[in-house]
């Protein structure tokens, strides 16, 4: 799968740690999207969501990479429906080298608020395109993050 990006003037905020921290873009980064079976009618699918987080940094440049697994399964059931693993990662502009707690910080909340919305519109489309119910994620929050870590 090629790489899927999002970016606006709008969101091309000074934001984070400090002022030298400018959000750039969130890019899609690979995407396994597995069905495993089909929904019968009625059935309620209870998602189980595992995210992982990783930054890195350079000069100029930080990046915050997200790893999400999905797995849909129908309540009941012990057999997955469907299973998900994708990456996404947000990508910051810094004014000077950022150090191990700056990168921290950002990747503890603030990258996750950055790409949270990108990658619940991915699960959300993706399921529909499978013909499973809109996996709606809820909104985001450090304590939900915190709570898949």
């Amino acid at each position: 799968m090629g790489v899927s990006e999002v970016k606006t003037e709008s969101n091309k905020k000074d934001v984070g740690v400090d002022a030298g921290i400018r959000f750039e873009r969130v890019y899609l980064e690979g995407a396994d999207v597995k069905r495993c079976g089909k929904l019968g009618k009625g059935v309620k699918v209870v998602a189980k969501v595992d995210m992982r987080v990783f930054t890195r940094s350079t000069k100029r440049r930080a990046y915050v990479r997200e790893v999400f697994k999905i797995t849909g399964i129908p309540e009941g059931r012990e057999k997955p429906l469907y299973k998900m693993e994708f990456g996404m990662v947000a990508e910051y502009k810094t004014s000077r080298e950022i150090g191990d707690k700056e990168e921290n910080e950002l990747a503890s909340d603030r990258g996750m608020r950055d790409i949270f919305p990108y990658a619940r519109d991915f699960v959300q489309a993706m399921t529909v395109s499978m013909g499973m119910p809109s996996l709606v994620m809820v909104g985001y929050s450090p304590e939900w993050a915190n709570s898949c870590r």
